[in-house]
């Protein structure tokens, strides 16, 4: 009984901002004198300002003040661990599906008969974290062929240059792995809708 409690205040303590932000300034910091090799002032204060900055940046991305994915996990060290890694297996992936968008958006440039066909798709976000969107919304824009033009709250409107790269946005296969990285189950593939007319849009 008395190592359960044990436990769950060491787990409380972790979740402390001030615990956990000063182990992640501390460690970031650590990185970059090991890094640097020098100890002079022109050298460390950079290399603290740049740890405060970093850690309050991805703090929204790790911690978001929202119910759910990212929130609340029963270990956060080893949450944090498992997060890291899904985020280091979704970055090959992203980076190859922009690979073959750069092939088809090439032929389509060097094609004489130019087989366009542009198409605003609008859709309901599944996805339940602002930080989750955000990534979504971002790897829509990195992808050749598609780029978000708007987004509002779960809402997300995209500009597809063709139809390959509507039918690869509709087949969902990206939200699954947005949603894998932030730990989301139980996920339903929105309705995708083109759009003919800006004014059929209510925000």
């Amino acid at each position: 009984m008395k190592n359960k409690i044990d436990k769950t205040n060491k787990h409380k303590s972790w979740h402390h901002p001030t615990v956990r932000w000063g182990f992640q300034i501390s460690l970031l910091f650590a990185l970059w004198i090991a890094l640097s090799g020098k100890l002079d002032v022109l050298f460390l204060t950079p290399g603290i300002i740049s740890a405060v900055l970093v850690v309050v940046v991805t703090e929204r991305i790790f911690h978001p003040n929202e119910t759910a994915g990212f929130m609340n996990p029963p270990s956060s060290f080893k949450w944090l661990m498992k997060s890291i890694l899904r985020m280091c297996w979704y970055v090959p992936y992203l980076i190859w599906e922009i690979l073959i968008a750069n092939f088809h958006v090439a032929r389509l440039i060097i094609s004489p008969s130019m087989p366009l066909n542009p198409a605003l798709i609008v859709f309901e976000s599944p996805l339940e974290t602002e930080s989750a969107n955000a990534l979504l919304a971002q790897s829509i824009t990195l992808t050749p062929g598609t780029i978000t033009v708007d987004m509002s709250r779960h809402r997300i409107l995209v500009h597809c240059l063709s139809s390959n790269s509507r039918e690869s946005l509709s087949s969902g296969e990206l939200i699954k792995k947005v949603a894998n990285v932030y730990g989301q189950r139980n996920l339903k593939l929105p309705n995708m809708q083109q759009v003919t007319k800006l004014e059929e849009i209510i925000w």
